[in-house]
This record gives structure tokens, sequence and C-alpha cells, in this order.
């Protein structure tokens, strides 16, 4: 009882202070900090209104969904449902963090997919979607079914935005560029796990392909090549032959050397004479 009547007493506090006219952005973070760290369930409405409302600084909203995780607020789910179905509702940069900051507990693989489908990291920048995000799915608590979805669909979307430019280089990119870390961490982390799906060596040779002029997960990368040469055989032929179909899709070749060397210079399975695994 007494834990509960100071509980109501600070959220009654909480409350007076959040109404009075102190806006100093270090003020309202101590509010909304004290919020979470102390549980003061019935001052959830004051965190809540933080993240909803616009004017308020990126800041604050990751102070407020600190504190209503910290609070268990089941609130959340709407906010996530907010982000997919009223995007008007979300500035680009406040979307990015929020679906992170969701990510995976309220943000289903589609609900994911749906946002990412029109928000974007910006180029040469380290944010939310190539940098939170891959890390979330490197360590977080994340069922391999949903691992397996989250996989497929990035490879999906990033497919999506990929073409082929004859003059340029490397002729096969991606506009979605911004999602290769989390490809890359999503078949890492399965790769780890023991997944050998045709699916899965399908991803893993995407995000080889289109990350060979980039500088990050470079460990990961050598990781996702090495078991791609420890394959069987048999894996390894229907590999090489979906491999050759992909790039087929996009620029069908008239010369068979350039071709060869597209296909294993840049992607994950080297051609070599050396047998491979039975």
């Amino acid at each position: 009882k007494a834990d509960r009547l100071a509980e109501h007493n600070m959220s009654v506090i909480g409350m007076r202070l959040w109404q009075s006219s102190l806006e100093k952005l270090s003020v309202v973070g101590v509010r909304i900090q004290i919020i979470g760290e102390g549980k003061l369930q019935a001052s959830s409405d004051i965190a809540f209104t933080v993240y909803i409302e616009a004017p308020k600084s990126l800041g604050e909203r990751r102070r407020a969904i600190t504190a209503l995780f910290q609070l268990n607020e089941p609130r959340l789910d709407d906010l996530a449902k907010s982000l997919e179905n009223n995007p008007a509702a979300w500035p680009e940069d406040v979307a990015r963090f929020t679906l992170v900051d969701l990510f995976p507990r309220y943000v289903a693989v589609a609900r994911l997919v749906e946002v990412l489908k029109r928000v974007k990291q910006e180029k040469r920048s380290v944010g939310a979607l190539n940098y939170t995000l891959p890390n979330k799915i490197r360590y977080d608590q994340i069922q391999p079914d949903y691992l397996d979805q989250l996989r497929a669909s990035l490879t999906d979307l990033i497919v999506e935005n990929t073409s082929w430019n004859q003059t340029g280089y490397p002729h096969l990119t991606t506009r979605r560029s911004d999602l290769l870390v989390a490809l890359v961490a999503t078949c890492h982390r399965q790769c780890v796990q023991g997944t050998r799906s045709e699916s899965w060596i399908a991803s893993s040779l995407l995000a080889i392909r289109l990350s060979q002029d980039e500088h990050f997960e470079k460990e990961a990368l050598q990781d996702l090549r090495q078991a791609l040469i420890e394959l069987s055989s048999k894996q390894r032929e229907r590999a090489f032959w979906a491999e050759v179909a992909f790039l087929e899709s996009f620029h069908p070749s008239t010369d068979a050397w350039h071709f060869v060397h597209e296909l294993s210079y840049k992607g994950g399975l080297q051609i070599s004479d050396k047998p491979d695994v039975a």
C-alpha cells in the first residue's frame, strides 16, 4: 500500500511538473527518465504524449520510448500500427528510429517491410537502419522463424531495387544499400545457427555480391564465403546455376569470358579446378 501511495504521489508530482511552463530539453529529459526508471505507471501518458507529438525533438522521443518500454506500456503496439498505417504522422527520421526501437517485439516482418518501403537511411550516413537494426539482429532474442522471414523479406526488398548499369562499376547495384548490413547480419546469424537452405544460400550470395565494394562486415562476409565453400558438391552446383540465372535476369551476356569473370570474381562462389566437397 505504501508503495502504491508513493507511486501515486510521484505520478501527481510528475503531472504537475509536466503541466508547468518549464520546457528546457534537459528538464523534459529528466522528467521522462524519472517516469521510466521509477516505473511510474500512472505517468505513462506523459511519455506517450512526448512520443507522439511531432514538435518534440528526436532526443526526447528516444527517451520517451525508453520509458514506455520500461513501463511495458501496451500502447506501444498502437504506435507500431500507426507507423505502418499512418505514414503522414511520422517524419522520416522519427519513423526510422521508431521502427528500429520497436523491432522485433512489436514489429512483425510484414509490418517491417511495409515501413521500409518508404523509409530509408540517408546515403553516406550511419544510423538506425544500417547500424542499430543490424546490431539488434545480431544480439536480440529473435525466433528462428522470424529470422528466416526477415532474411527472405530483406532479400526481396533489395532485389526489387537492384539494377544493372553496363557503363557503371560495379555493374550490379541496389538503391537499398542501406539494408545490406542488416541482410549480412541476418545471413550470418543464420549461418552460425547452421542454416544452409537454398534460400539462405541465395540471400548470402546476394549479400556478398552487392557488398563487394563496401567497407563493412568484413568478418561476417568472410564467414559467409567460407560457409559457401564448405557446401556439398550438389549444393554448390545448384547455387552456381541459380546465380547464373540471377545475373542473366538483369543482363543476358554474349561474352562468355566477361560473364565468368562477373560470376566468379564478384560473387560468393569462386570457380576453381579443385574438387568440391562430396
